[in-house]
């Protein structure tokens, strides 16, 4: 049976294990081959302890790696939102509109604190996108791993992020299975990324030692996002460069970094000058324009973009030297970062 992570077909099983199927690839366990018998969570009911320091503790870890994540009327599904909690702290902070899933009854009490709960499967939401989809120990519950990440990912806007969390492993150090009969699976960092990325995520961090509770002190927590075709990439660099340089504006540092990152865009941006010191590069021409000197007559109301890297802060000397307010500079770092203008 091949590996619902890595697609590994050189796989094990021991029966005597409660999840007896291994790859020993990416270290993934999991109940192959054998029918899966999912409760019926529709009955149960207070499956945390909300008024435990543990809960608390638990919910604050999360809440720190989705806070820089948050932006003002942002759509967010939680899958598996239990009761929640975490969704209502999450709505302290960020005027967001938030969507649980949550089959169990405690959906009635995330009904009070939610904009609203799904009581059915994640894979039941169709014609709609969120920008940001959290999960917390819920992908170990389902058997078939891949189609449920595959739909996870479409209900994902271009641009959103998945932040996810499982057990390390058996989820504790001492321990080399997960006795817990609900969970069909057993991931190991190596098998949670494997299936992210075959299902189109890209992987942008992923740290072990998240706790959920005592037996359950050692999880996986990854954030990812969908992986860009070409077509996207460029699309959402453009809007970059126009949210930092909403008007025309003058490349500053003709060299190889404005060869690598901006050239290639040049017919899509409003590049009114090129712009560079160096007079052996006056002439050269880049599309429709030409490398020239400035000049205060005619670009002194043009925003500049800094096109070098490594120069930046020699350039951003130089324009001082030429009265140019900072009001009116762009770097590339600031194009490619991670802030917003």
């Amino acid at each position: 049976m091949a590996c619902p992570c890595c697609g590994n077909a050189s796989t094990s099983r021991d029966n005597a294990l409660r999840l007896p199927q291994a790859c020993p690839a990416c270290g993934h366990r999991w109940q192959g081959g054998v029918a899966a018998e999912s409760p019926d969570y529709r009955t149960q009911k207070h499956r945390n302890n909300t008024s435990s320091p543990g809960h608390r503790d638990k919910l604050a870890s999360r809440l720190r790696d989705i806070a820089p994540l948050l932006k003002p009327g942002m759509r967010i599904l939680e899958i598996g939102c239990a009761e929640g909690s975490l969704g209502q702290l999450v709505r302290r902070i960020a005027a967001v509109a938030y969507t649980g899933v949550e089959l169990s009854a405690d959906a009635e009490n995330a009904a009070r604190v939610l904009d609203r709960v799904v009581r059915a499967p994640a894979t039941s939401i169709t014609g709609e996108t969120f920008e940001l989809l959290l999960s917390f120990h819920v992908l170990e519950h389902i058997e078939d791993i891949a189609v449920e990440l595959t739909h996870w990912r479409r209900l994902l806007a271009d641009g959103g992020s998945l932040l996810v969390e499982v057990p390390n492993h058996a989820g504790h150090r001492l321990l080399g299975q997960d006795p817990n009969p609900e969970h069909l699976h057993q991931f190991t960092p190596a098998s949670l990324t494997a299936l992210l990325q075959h299902v189109g995520f890209a992987v942008e961090r992923l740290e072990t030692g998240h706790r959920e509770s005592a037996v359950y002190s050692d999880s996986l927590r990854v954030l990812a996002h969908p992986v860009l075709d070409d077509a996207q990439r460029r699309a959402m660099l453009l809007q970059r460069f126009q949210a930092w340089l909403p008007k025309p504006f003058a490349a500053w540092g003709i060299g190889g970094d404005f060869r690598g990152y901006v050239e290639p865009l040049l017919d899509s941006l409003p590049v009114a000058a090129l712009i560079d010191g160096a007079v052996q590069r006056h002439g050269d021409r880049h599309g429709r324009l030409a490398a020239e000197a400035y000049d205060p007559a005619r670009h002194g109301d043009l925003l500049i973009l800094i096109c070098s890297i490594r120069y930046r802060d020699d350039i951003l000397r130089d324009l001082a030297a030429l009265g140019i307010p900072p009001s009116r500079i762009v770097s590339l770092d600031d194009v490619f970062g991670t802030t917003e203008p």
